[in-house]
């Protein structure tokens, strides 16, 4: 249906309007059906096809699939650490900065502090009233907390199809567990405050600390070596 599979249709439809815990996709992933659906038909024919009420949510959604790649699979329906919400990221994604490397760090940087939908508007707000940078705003933005608190992020790539694979086989939230589980046992003095893998690549979120720690006890590895052969040993 609007040049989807029967999957890819069924996916779609099981992660708009519906409880957030029964969403087969995140709205990166779902921003990217709709476009290709929207190849074929019009916003009104599809949102109605969803049944959305109006386009407000549709194109927020839709507007997600802009996001970087890289970020994709970090992006939830919610707040969640270690992730950014469709709400804040949709508001984030209102700077089209000119580069995508500079929207790249912004992600990082909102996901690192845990950003807020409305502390995102504020960036927004700051950026469009001064000739600041997108980064500049973001930096003005977060000096009206009271205490700024930021932890680490680690993007990395899966670098063995071993790793690779055995990552593919835990996709869901009981294989991640699991996963998460073994690293805890592995690593008995690192505390992750987010662990994600999804193949071929993986984000952690973790203390200045914990985060030097991991890359102490994988030297001479780098972080990504590490991971890789972790997984390998599943």
């Amino acid at each position: 249906m609007y040049g989807l599979t029967k999957q890819e249709w069924q996916d779609l439809v099981l992660s708009v309007n519906v409880r957030k815990a029964n969403r087969r996709l995140n709205p990166y992933n779902a921003g990217l059906l709709i476009e290709k659906a929207l190849k074929t038909t019009t916003p009104g024919n599809l949102s109605a096809e969803l049944n959305f009420k109006d386009l407000t949510t549709f194109d927020k959604i839709r507007g997600i699939a802009k996001s970087p790649e890289e970020f994709g699979a970090l992006i939830d329906w919610g707040n969640r650490r270690g992730f950014l919400s469709m709400s804040t990221a949709s508001e984030l994604l209102r700077l089209d900065a000119t580069h995508n490397e500079v929207l790249k760090e912004i992600f990082k940087k909102a996901i690192e502090c845990e950003l807020t939908k409305e502390e995102a508007r504020q960036v927004i707000q700051i950026f469009k009233r001064s000739k600041k940078s997108p980064l500049e705003a973001f930096e003005d933005a977060l000096k009206t907390r009271p205490i700024i608190q930021k932890s680490v992020l680690i993007l990395g790539s899966l670098l063995s199809s071993e790793a690779k694979k055995k990552a593919e086989q835990s996709i869901n939230e009981s294989g991640m567990r699991k996963i998460y589980a073994i690293f805890a046992r592995r690593f008995p003095d690192i505390s992750f405050q987010s662990f994600k893998i999804n193949s071929p690549r993986f984000s952690l979120l973790l203390s200045d600390e914990n985060e030097k720690l991991l890359k102490k006890t994988f030297d001479p590895l780098t972080v990504e070596e590490g991971i890789t052969k972790t997984l390998e040993g599943i």
